[in-house]
């Protein structure tokens, strides 16, 4: 392979603190990345916990538009390696991505995110979790079905799986997909392959105030209460999205999504303030966010594969804290890092200033 994610990787791993994610396991990431070419994504996510001092981490791989091409097998110029394709998962993937980029339907949706256990990274062909971006409309703006407005979803998954969800899980995500306020969204739905288990995980986007009767018209199984304690607390500091796990019910674990709630201005203070909650909570270790406060910045890369200036910008993507019922709260950050052309940010702020028409 000519150029991998690496050409973007080896630019921001030096910044990574060794408390944060260890050198031997930022070695196994580059091991994977060497697997794919450089146009398949402009976005990794890793995957920290943040309550033990160990620097372990997974890893995400958002891929572009390009990129499905690139794992469909459509797109001329370097692909990814084809050893991946010996495993009946990847061939299934691949399958995916070409119904994706040919079917009409695909238009419902963006962004696919390649989840990677550090323990999968370990085997030949590592296997990831799947997630697929994609809004759903309110249900009044149909006059279809609902298991034909949801198909694109079932089916898609169904694809990515091998065989059909069974009908409990399949009838029961559509009632949790069809539940959602108007107000509210579901931005992901996913499938953890790499994990034995039969369930559909989706993330949703829902007003604080609304969550309640959502959780409950799903029949949401867990102490409410003590959910609703950590959410509302949550709040003060960012803007939240819901991780709710589906199978013939739904399950009592609930990961709660954590974003600046004004992205562009004062990242920094305030994820400090969240990672001191979460410290004075004991969900994380100081010298974890200490290492996450470090890690922030950005700089400006001519790559080898381009002529044309980028800028790399070392982010947090989102934190997590993880609500289960007779468990302990779990907390996890999810530094990424991501690259944009230079034309690209400008014209970016320039819409955001109302320059460009």
């Amino acid at each position: 392979m000519q150029s991998s994610v690496n050409e973007i990787f080896d630019r921001t791993a030096p910044h990574m603190p060794e408390s944060l994610i260890s050198r031997e396991v930022m070695s196994i990431f580059k091991e994977l990345n060497d697997r794919f070419p450089v146009s398949i994504t402009d976005n990794e996510l890793f995957e920290c916990p943040l309550g033990t001092d160990e620097p372990l981490s997974d890893l995400s791989l958002s891929v572009s538009a390009a990129g499905r091409e690139i794992i469909a097998g459509i797109r001329e110029g370097p692909g990814m390696d084809r050893s991946l394709l010996k495993s009946r998962i990847w061939k299934r993937i691949r399958l995916f991505c070409k119904r994706w980029c040919l079917q009409e339907s695909s238009g419902n949706t963006g962004v696919m995110g390649l989840e990677f256990d550090l323990q999968s990274l370990g085997r030949c062909i590592p296997v990831p979790g799947v997630f697929i971006y994609g809004h759903v409309p309110a249900g009044k703006e149909f006059s279809c079905h609902r298991s034909e407005r949801y198909r694109w979803i079932t089916e898609g998954l169904a694809c990515l799986k091998g065989r059909p969800l069974k009908s409990e899980i399949s009838d029961n995500l559509i009632h949790c997909l069809d539940a959602i306020p108007d107000e509210g969204a579901m931005d992901y739905a996913g499938l953890m392959l790499s994990r034995r288990q039969d369930l559909v995980r989706i993330v949703v986007r829902l007003p604080v105030e609304s969550l309640r009767e959502y959780l409950k018209a799903i029949g949401y199984p867990g102490d409410l209460q003590k959910l609703f304690d950590l959410v509302n607390e949550l709040s003060r500091y960012s803007s939240l999205r819901y991780n709710l796990d589906i199978s013939g019910a739904v399950r009592s674990r609930v990961g709660v999504e954590c974003f600046p709630i004004d992205k562009a201005r004062g990242q920094r203070e305030k994820w400090e303030r969240l990672l001191s909650l979460l410290v004075e909570r004991s969900l994380c270790v100081e010298q974890k966010k200490d290492a996450l406060m470090d890690w922030l910045g950005y700089e400006q890369v001519t790559l080898p594969a381009g002529i044309e200036p980028y800028y790399i910008f070392r982010r947090i993507d989102h934190i997590k804290v993880t609500y289960e019922m007779k468990r302990q709260l779990q907390a996890k950050a999810y530094p990424d890092f991501l690259r944009i052309s230079e034309m690209d940010l400008i014209f970016n702020n320039m819409m955001e200033k109302g320059v460009a028409r």
